[in-house]
């Protein structure tokens, strides 16, 4: 499940091999039990769909007692009772404070305005941030092929360091890297190539580059244009009060 296209593909309705009857096979085959989009028939807005879901991490796993449980591909953690003000992202952070994809990926989205700019109040959460860069770094751990190359000046270090993300497709060399501030994504790294170059050359105003922090109650700076809100990528290439996290998390 490290790709997004696998967890994304959890949530569909499952035709199973298998004829035995049991609770689980039950629910895959129906999928995932709560709206598939982010707008329901009666017009309420739920921000746990299949889409924000898998971007934030998660894939569909159900138990007997919990029907809607989703549990992280990288820190194993699950969570399950979503309702329509559950956001994926949110609630990921809460769960997994020290998840990789949490903070690596999830902690951008509480950053993000609504016109797609970004504001930053901790300095923790700066793209340039060592605990940023750590999560980033965490991300390519044991499969960043150009890892084993001796030499190779994309390595995960240099990666993480630049702002990228790995972003794994499906097959086994795949070098897809992302950086989740700006949508950008890039593979076929080659031994020469300057991870910060590249995403400098191409996105120059990413946060990754501009991004300034904002103090309490202090005045916004100038931010650079907004950019859009990235997608993942194919793998070719609230206000209401909230329920204790212990109540929806199940231990790995």
């Amino acid at each position: 499940m490290s790709t997004y296209d696998e967890r994304l593909a959890s949530f569909a309705p499952r035709k199973l091999k298998s004829s035995k009857k049991t609770t689980i096979n039950a629910l895959l085959a129906k999928g995932w039990p709560h709206p598939t989009s982010a707008s329901t028939s009666n017009g309420r807005p739920y921000k746990a769909t299949p889409t924000t879901l898998a971007d934030a991490g998660f894939y569909f796993d159900p138990r007997a007692d919990k029907v809607d449980n989703v549990t992280c591909f990288m820190c194993d953690h699950s969570l399950a009772e979503w309702t329509p003000e559950d956001d994926p992202f949110e609630e990921h952070l809460n769960m997994g404070s020290k998840c990789a994809w949490a903070i690596a990926r999830c902690s951008i989205e509480l950053n993000r305005q609504l016109d797609g700019s970004f504001v930053f109040r901790s300095e923790d959460r700066l793209p340039t941030a060592k605990v940023m860069e750590k999560a980033r770094a965490e991300t390519f751990r044991g499969h960043w092929i150009h890892d084993s190359v001796k030499g190779h000046t994309a390595n995960s270090r240099k990666m993480a360091k630049a702002g990228w993300t790995f972003n794994p497709g499906e097959a086994e060399d795949s070098d897809i890297a992302t950086c989740y501030y700006c949508g950008k994504s890039l593979d076929g790294w080659e031994a020469g190539d300057d991870p910060l170059a590249e995403h400098r050359k191409r996105m120059p105003k990413c946060p990754m580059f501009t991004a300034q922090l904002v103090e309490e109650g202090g005045p916004e700076p100038t931010l650079p244009d907004p950019v859009p809100i990235p997608l993942p990528p194919a793998s070719s290439s609230s206000s209401a009060p909230k329920k204790q996290a212990k109540s929806r998390r199940i231990e790995p």
